[in-house]
């Protein structure tokens, strides 16, 4: 082989690891703050006994008003427990991993498939869910909307919930639902926040179109869902 076909080709595969090895911050919109009622989790999941009760972080996803979400984007980079020990009380409490008693795995899942992608390190990154998560509050937010129906054993209207919640507070929050095992009716699932990518805690607002379709506001199916204990 020439010395210009060895050169060419080292350039190539140089280029192809650098692809694959170093960190890709493909551009994205906004965050999603996403938070799940554990007690719907665990209807459907092995949950560790005295698994957390409440409406807690399942995670924080880069995402685009496409509905496109960047995911894995830096397979080299993982995750290190020791860049986020300092956040380590606050992370077990609020965002906990429901299926093993250390959560460490399940935060390494997040950073791999979501972190990465965030252009922020791995510090930044779980610190900024949490200071979000602080200042949205949501079980706290939830339970200052006077409806009666927004609590656990009680049946309510999603949509409603929806409203209610930016009739409140300004910003729209996105709402799921699961079917129970026998289809017959949804269970309050996950609500879901957009942030910002220069949200910042000092100014505490979210992102002024929290949800930037109304059909995607609610996606739960049935008129009526039940929030489980």
């Amino acid at each position: 082989m020439s010395s210009s076909k060895t050169s060419l080709s080292f350039f190539l595969v140089f280029t192809l690891l650098s692809t694959l090895c170093f960190e890709i911050e493909p551009a994205f919109d906004y965050y999603i703050l996403a938070t799940h009622w554990t007690p719907t989790f665990c209807r459907f999941n092995p949950c560790i006994p005295n698994a957390s009760i409440g409406l807690l972080i399942h995670g924080l996803w880069p995402s685009n008003i496409t509905g496109y979400q960047p995911q894995y984007c830096n397979r080299a980079d993982k995750f290190d427990y020791q860049n986020v020990v300092s956040l380590e009380p606050k992370l077990s409490n609020q965002w906990p991993d429901l299926l093993r008693s250390s959560s460490q795995q399940f935060w390494a899942d997040q950073w791999d498939k979501h972190g990465t992608c965030s252009g922020l390190s791995q510090f930044d990154y779980f610190d900024k869910a949490l200071k979000v998560f602080e200042s949205i509050s949501p079980m706290t937010g939830l339970y200052r909307i006077p409806t009666p129906a927004y609590r656990p054993g009680n049946w309510f209207i999603p949509i409603n919930l929806v409203n209610d919640w930016e009739h409140q507070y300004g910003y729209f929050p996105k709402i799921t639902c699961s079917f129970d095992h026998r289809g017959r009716y949804e269970l309050f699932f996950e609500l879901h926040y957009n942030v910002s990518v220069a949200w910042n805690p000092t100014d505490g607002k979210l992102q002024p179109q929290s949800i930037i379709n109304v059909r995607d506001r609610n996606s739960c199916w049935r008129n009526t869902v039940y929030f489980p204990n």
